[in-house]
């Protein structure tokens, strides 16, 4: 069974329009959690530049994919030529190099995101604090209405908690901006695409006269149709096959233990905001039960 702070939304839903402005009404003349916000907002931005930092120094770029691709094919032509030949095998170079460092990175930035968490968790007490003397308040400015019809009363004073108690949750979601976007990396991720389709398409181009001696026995009007019929479903086979083998699979590596390393800061900070929040519900029953005991006594 839901409790009564859970299921007020669909109380919600059955309340009319001037109780619904009552309610803010009332609220509006108490501002709550200043401090809260205060200190959400000061974290943000003394966390999210450096956080920030560690995350993108390590992000390849462009350049940086073009040099590793010149590397591996230097390192299969002249395996002397690099300081590490072995890195050409595909489940090395994730083993050895590009996995590690991306967990190097996570790790950095775990040790910021526990300072983050340990500056937002000592607003939840004080926040509630603060909803405990809001409470008492409408408790007091609602008596008179009260007197006439207890249970419609209480009913929006659950509602308000429930409001209150939802305010102080995305205040600490505001937490969440610092999640490391995909953006950049989705760029790249298109720009190596990109790349790659220009060649295999090249590499079409060039076999077309092996295709056209090919099946010389046959209608030229009907071999050149067929061609133009079939040609962008053999460039996203010659895709495949490129995606496959050096020196593209390392790039795609690269980007995606980058991509990892976000997705996994990513859930960190989601984990991070639960956590946090997790008290709310709690609070607002004890509020409830806070409401029942000031007009019971």
């Amino acid at each position: 069974m839901k409790s009564e702070v859970e299921s007020v939304h669909t109380r919600r839903c059955k309340r009319v329009a001037v109780q619904s402005q009552q309610a803010q009404s009332d609220q509006s003349e108490l501002m709550l959690f200043g401090n809260a916000i205060a200190t959400v907002n000061r974290v943000v931005q003394v966390a999210g530049s450096p956080l920030a930092q560690i995350v993108e120094q390590s992000q390849p770029t462009p350049g940086m994919l073009r040099s590793l691709a010149e590397e591996l094919l230097r390192a299969m032509a002249k395996p002397k030529s690099v300081p590490h030949p072995e890195l050409v095998d595909p489940d090395v170079y994730w083993q050895r190099s590009v996995w590690p460092q991306a967990s190097a990175v996570v790790k950095s930035a775990r040790v910021l995101l526990v300072e983050v968490a340990a500056e937002l968790q000592p607003i939840i007490a004080p926040a509630e604090q603060e909803m405990q003397a809001w409470l008492n308040w409408r408790a007091y400015d609602t008596q008179q209405r009260r007197a006439a019809d207890p249970e419609h009363v209480r009913g929006l004073i659950v509602d308000e908690i429930a409001s209150r108690c939802e305010e102080l949750h995305h205040i600490i979601e505001m937490v969440g901006v610092l999640r490391p976007p995909l953006d950049a990396i989705d760029r790249l991720q298109a720009d190596l695409d990109d790349r790659r389709r220009k060649e295999a398409i090249a590499d079409l181009k060039k076999s077309r006269s092996e295709y056209e001696r090919q099946n010389g026995h046959l209608d030229s009007r009907v071999v050149k149709q067929h061609w133009e019929e079939t040609f962008d479903q053999r460039v996203a086979t010659r895709e495949a096959e490129l995606r496959a083998v050096l020196p593209w699979r390392h790039q795609d590596l690269a980007i995606e233990a980058h991509r990892a390393l976000r997705s996994a800061l990513s859930r960190d900070i989601d984990d991070m905001i639960e956590d946090l929040t997790a008290p709310i519900l709690v609070i607002g029953e004890r509020l409830v039960q806070m409401y029942d005991q000031i007009t019971s006594s």
